[in-house]
């Protein structure tokens, strides 16, 4: 806010005291609405993702989340121990992480959602974390700050990581850079002394290196910050507390891979190595992903152009070194951060690239990778400021249209990410169906999203039954009667079954139809096939997929605008009895938040392997 203040007046002069009194200039109001404003749109992508979040999220474990079961029942039992949280989990050791699962278990009955809340707030820490850094690092005012946050919160925030957004257990992508921004404020603030700062530090680090596999970097990225500030000059015995540092990271190290193996289906860690080329593709494809492209040739060279600016950056920080320490310190800060996620780049490659180069492009590893550009966000203002003042007025004057192009780019990405949440959501639902009936009418195809292996997850699953932590609970029949609604609406008002045709072989029909739920006013996540022979009641033999992939207007109205309600499903009369000459074939809406069934309209009879007209 703006101050008119006039001249000072003569002692006793008539009206000194309100001449002196500071005035508010006439543009003060207008210029504080448009601020609010800007902080406003600065927080829109946190609250996009936290309606995201409440929106799109379903109540199931998915992949890795059932190996979780084995720490919940050993809870329940008295015998879970430091050694089973602490255990391998894939190629790391996310001890705490475990720590907060099983709590959120005992608390919430494993309701996944609250481990997405606490990424979303992992998030929000970052973010805090950032506009603090840029406060006590950039010489800039506020509204000037504000544009910065939300180019950072536009990434932060990105919908281009949906899948870490929707399942609990990729909290742990959230804890490393929340430990290491953290650290990054500490150095950097004069409210606490050196050797606090250091421990502090410490203990993060030790937090991060057991969430997550890039969890070590934090040991890496403090150590440079921490000697350029005047922290560092405050400790006496410097080398004690630099060895010190160095024994925690190889003790944190040697705790690590104390026991470690590596997962028998990961590719081995010379392949990279091996293929220097390939692995070169793979790493700047990982670099490029939180673009939220999805051919490899864009990503690719998105990952080129960041690595080349970065690396322009990196050369105009050493250009200031030769000055004055003080003009070098605000960068380092931010040159970690986009160190961070070139360290972390390069250990998926490590890792990862023996997949093949597709995998690059999995949209989990942009919560790694997204703070490369975040960086370079809040380096730019210290290139211009240290830059000649003829092409620091140039880009100045630039700016802003350079600002509002981001803007607009990345607001048309958000409206993009509806569709993958949308499409999650209705895949996440149609596994849950599927789930449910996982003793009954097991549908291997359907179980893969939420686990490879069918007869593991199984045991996963009705342990986790048994303690009470599935809702609906598991279904121990495959009669409708148990799941059906008699009392619900016209058949009509929840879609049709309206073909049944041989597919193929003899024995194969093709069974489709549309199917909708009229209390929630969008698709069914399932369509279960039932038989019946005359006169008896109907039993679930197939579960029907419903389309996933909707286009933008009904995934905004959860809805089937253009036909997103279709359902098909290919069977085998092997599924059916083979002691009936005649059988009835209905289709039933489910609802895999009440577990709840609805007829369909129409049902086709299946004689001697002859499918007559519907009903």
């Amino acid at each position: 806010m703006k101050l008119n203040l006039p001249a000072p007046a003569h002692k006793g002069a008539p009206g000194a005291a309100a001449e002196t009194r500071p005035t508010m200039a006439p543009h003060a109001p207008r210029a504080g609405y448009r601020f609010a404003l800007l902080c406003l749109l600065a927080i829109a992508p946190a609250g996009y993702t936290a309606y995201a979040i409440y929106k799109y999220s379903v109540a199931v474990p998915v992949i890795d989340e059932w190996e979780l079961t084995l720490l919940f029942a050993k809870f329940a039992q008295g015998t879970l121990t430091l050694a089973d949280l602490f255990a391998q989990q894939n190629e790391y050791r996310q001890f705490f992480p475990n720590l907060i699962f099983v709590a959120l278990a005992w608390l919430t009955k494993w309701d996944v959602r609250y481990a997405m809340l606490i990424s979303f707030l992992l998030a929000c820490l970052v973010s805090g974390n950032l506009y603090q850094l840029c406060k006590l690092t950039l010489r800039a005012d506020r509204t000037q700050r504000m544009w910065l946050c939300l180019l950072a919160n536009l990434l932060i925030f990105s919908p281009v990581q949906y899948e870490n957004w929707l399942q609990g257990q990729q909290l742990i992508y959230f804890m490393p850079v929340a430990c290491v921004t953290t650290c990054l404020l500490l150095v950097y603030t004069d409210r606490l002394g050196p050797k606090t700062k250091l421990l502090l530090c410490a203990g993060l680090s030790f937090i991060s290196t057991f969430s997550a596999a890039n969890g070590f970097v934090c040991w890496l990225l403090v150590p440079p910050v921490f000697w350029q500030t005047a922290s560092w000059a405050g400790l006496r015995h410097k080398r004690m507390w630099l060895l010190g540092w160095l024994a925690g990271l190889g003790g944190c190290a040697a705790l690590y891979l104390h026991g470690y193996h590596k997962p028998p289906y990961h590719p081995a860690l010379a392949h990279s190595f091996m293929h220097p080329a390939r692995a070169c593709v793979y790493f700047l494809s990982v670099l490029g992903g939180p673009s939220g492209f999805s051919r490899i040739g864009l990503t690719v060279s998105l990952g080129a152009l960041l690595l080349a600016l970065f690396a322009w950056v990196c050369l105009r920080y050493r250009l200031t070194l030769r000055h004055a320490d003080t003009a070098a310190r605000p960068w380092l800060c931010w040159l970690m951060l986009g160190a961070y996620s070139l360290l972390t780049a390069g250990l998926i490659t490590i890792g990862r690239a023996g997949f093949g180069i597709e995998q690059s492009l999995s949209r989990r590893y942009t919560t790694y990778t997204l703070y490369l550009p975040v960086a370079l966000v809040f380096l730019l203002p210290l290139v211009l400021r240290d830059s000649g003042r003829y092409g620091a007025k140039m880009l100045a004057r630039a700016a802003p249209a350079l600002l509002t192009a981001s803007v607009v780019l990345h607001a048309g990405l958000y409206l993009v990410g509806i569709r993958w949440l949308s499409a999650s959501r209705a895949a996440n639902l149609h596994s849950k169906a599927c789930l449910l009936y996982i003793n009954v009418t097991p549908d291997k195809d359907c179980l893969q999203l939420l686990y490879s292996n069918t007869e593991r997850l199984r045991l996963r699953v009705n342990e986790s039954d048994r303690l009470g932590l599935l809702y609906p609970r598991l279904l121990t029949s495959d009669r409708v009667r148990d799941i059906g609604v008699t009392d619900a609406l016209a058949p009509e008002l929840y879609g049709a079954f309206d073909e049944l045709a041989p597919d193929g072989g003899a024995t194969e029909y093709l069974a489709s139809g549309r199917a909708w739920l009229p209390h929630r006013n969008e698709p069914a996540d399932a369509v279960l096939l039932a038989w019946e022979r005359a006169g008896q009641e109907p039993h679930v033999f197939a579960i029907a997929d419903v389309a996933f992939v909707r286009d933008l207007v009904s995934a905004l109205a959860r809805g089937g605008v253009y036909n997103d309600a279709r359902w098909h499903k290919t069977f085998s009369g092997a599924r059916l009895p083979v002691d009936q000459a005649e059988l009835t074939i209905t289709a039933w809406a489910f609802d895999a938040y009440t577990g709840k069934a609805y007829k369909l309209a129409g049902a086709h009879v299946i004689q001697r392997n002859i499918v007559s007209a519907p009903h």
